[in-house]
């Protein structure tokens, strides 16, 4: 290598080299944090969108008693529309991909896919205004996410846990059918209201 710097460049490049030398072959050494698994019970379910790219958010119970947020990064919405059917200039999907599925008449379809819940919310209300057909667009990116596993409320959870206070946080994470047995704590609650106007006396929870 032809080193046009001066003295001081040539040194540091020397030096650089004296350090890559004594490395010799060995590998750097990359992080990996450590992945745990829970059992447990999911209690609420919503996706939202954070920085562009959606995330579905869980909240459950573990089968120790423990409160967790369980948090899927990188999930994408899904629909399908007929095969080589043109879609309006704002629809943009992340990509569309023909499978091998087949609507209920036979034909082939499409499968176009989001990054994020708002193109995939505005897509589908396009598609909707314009009555372009569409299958399954009105399945949440939630509900198929647990269908798709066959989860029915009861999975593990696996990903990198640290625990904030009570609330153990999940991120990087996996959701797999299991059967889980937390358990639970009972409330009531009372709601009282007024009869003829909207008016609102108390709520009262007694656990």
């Amino acid at each position: 290598m032809h080193i046009t710097e001066a003295n001081g460049g040539s040194y540091r490049f020397k030096r650089r080299q004296r350090s890559r030398a004594a490395l010799g072959n060995r590998q750097p050494i990359c992080y990996t944090p450590d992945m745990e698994t829970r059992t447990c019970f999911l209690l609420t379910a919503e996706a939202l969108d954070f920085h562009d790219c959606m995330t579905l958010r869980f909240y459950a119970l573990s089968d120790e008693g423990e409160p967790l947020k369980i948090e899927v990064e990188g999930e994408r919405g899904v629909f399908f529309v007929p095969s080589g059917a043109c879609l309006p200039d704002d629809v943009r999907p992340s990509e569309r991909r023909t499978l091998p599925l087949r609507s209920l008449e036979g034909s082939e379809v499409d499968a176009v896919y989001f990054t994020s819940l708002a193109d995939h919310r505005k897509a589908v209300e396009l598609l909707d205004a314009a009555r372009a057909q569409t299958f399954e667009s009105d399945i949440d990116p939630v509900d198929r996410y647990l269908m798709e596993r066959f989860i029915h409320g009861q999975c593990q959870v696996r990903g990198v846990m640290h625990k904030a206070g009570r609330l153990l946080t999940v991120q990087q994470a996996t959701l797999t059918p299991a059967e889980a047995k937390p358990h639970f704590r009972m409330a009531s609650l009372d709601i009282e209201t007024g009869k003829s106007e909207s008016i609102l006396y108390s709520i009262a929870v007694h656990l």
